[in-house]
């Protein structure tokens, strides 16, 4: 019959509430925190050092075919280079540009991400239940992803197995909560 779904939902505050108490129990003990801040530190520096150096190698790739495509419009302006040639030095050079700085915007973007995870992460280390209450919808997903391993709602029980290291870090290894 039209209209009779038999399917069990969760209310989306509930799960927030169920992760919430699950939370507020992951304490990570400061020798952890103090290791992880370690190896952000030797991982930053890492990064930084690798982003800076394919960033400069490819603006300077870039100033080069900038110089290619400015210098070959002056000879076809003073009329050393044909059309065609011309032409077609500036859609290949004009090509490799564009491949280049998609290269680097992905750079950026690979930095970006890494400062916004590392953020993330270091704001979970300091209070992982209040990160995960004043989160955005994503920032919670993405919390509960890190967090659990399964996620199972049945029969109105909802059942967290965490990830390993999160179990380790609470006192039970399963939490079952009835809503």
């Amino acid at each position: 019959m039209v209209g009779e779904c038999k399917r069990d939902y969760i209310n989306e505050d509930r799960v927030n509430e169920a992760f919430a108490e699950i939370i507020k129990h992951i304490i990570i003990p400061e020798d952890v925190k103090s290791s992880i801040v370690s190896k952000l530190r030797e991982y930053h520096t890492k990064q930084c050092g690798y982003s800076k150096e394919v960033k400069t190698n490819l603006q300077r790739e870039i100033s080069v075919l900038e110089n290619l495509i400015e210098n070959s419009l002056e000879l076809k302006l003073d009329g050393n280079l044909n059309h065609e040639d011309w032409g077609r030095y500036n859609k290949k050079w004009q090509n490799e540009k564009d491949k280049l700085l998609m290269q680097l915007q992905e750079i950026n973007d690979l930095d970006k991400q890494f400062y916004d995870q590392t953020g993330t992460l270091l704001g979970f280390l300091d209070n992982a239940h209040d990160l995960f209450l004043k989160g955005t919808m994503a920032q919670r997903r993405k919390i509960m992803n890190i967090i659990s391993e399964k996620i199972v709602y049945k029969n109105k029980s909802f059942d967290i197995k965490l990830r390993p290291v999160f179990q380790d870090l609470v006192e039970n290894h399963c939490y079952k909560i009835t809503v």
